[in-house]
């Protein structure tokens, strides 16, 4: 299982990173909104596929899509468990993505 949090997002609410995960490149795009007081998600594969759109990051989605586009499953969720949502103050530190089994 990979697990990747968004490092210093406090400080740079709208963020783009790529990453391997399954020998493919993935494109991702966190944008922190003011109004909604939570963060959004946009992913697209190497080619810049749209795979998810402006998914909101609430704690412990599940983010399924089609295996050809994303081969295992992808979670958003608090690194130890808890069942609050995540914050503009605590995304970064206390949340994070897990891919795979």
């Amino acid at each position: 299982m990979k697990i990747f949090k968004l490092e210093n997002f406090e400080n740079n609410p709208n963020t783009s990173f790529t990453l391997d995960l399954d020998d493919r490149l993935f494109n991702f795009t966190i944008k922190w909104n003011d109004y909604a007081q939570c963060a959004f998600l946009w992913l697209y594969d190497a080619d810049m596929t749209p795979i998810v759109l402006g998914r909101a990051l609430v704690n412990n989605l599940l983010i399924r899509t089609d295996r050809r586009l994303l081969p295992q499953d992808l979670r958003f969720a608090h690194i130890n468990g808890e069942t609050y949502e995540p914050t503009l103050d605590n995304i970064g530190e206390e949340f994070a993505f897990f891919y795979g089994s």
